[in-house]
């Protein structure tokens, strides 16, 4: 019982943080990257319903940043996010990375 809730807790704290990040961001909507969490954690290639959603939020005015600001929060880290897998889950889905993109002084994998 006490895994389960663990579980649910993680969930909810992930879509809380993304919800959070994103406020007064308009476009940079992270709820619907939901999807993605195992794949951001490095545990599991990205789903189709994960590149969706990456493509729906990264393809917005600022996505490439709006990313970045999503997968390297203190809250998102907290919560098991690997901001390198997560980063580099748009080249996994086949999206273009706009030329010399960083994140946190970081090249992003594609870009």
């Amino acid at each position: 019982m006490a895994k389960v809730f663990g579980s649910v807790a993680v969930a909810v704290g992930v879509l809380l943080v993304l919800a959070a990040v994103v406020q007064g961001q308009g476009a940079c909507n992270a709820a619907t990257l939901q999807p993605c969490l195992a794949a951001s954690k490095g545990t599991a290639a990205p789903t189709t319903q994960c590149c969706a959603a990456v493509k729906n939020v990264g393809g917005a005015a600022g996505g490439p940043q709006c990313l970045c600001s999503l997968t390297t929060s203190a809250l998102a880290r907290a919560n098991g996010v690997n901001p390198d897998a997560a980063m580099a889950i748009p080249q996994k889905c086949g999206l273009a990375v706009p030329k010399g993109f960083t994140c946190n002084n970081k090249p992003v994998p594609g870009s």
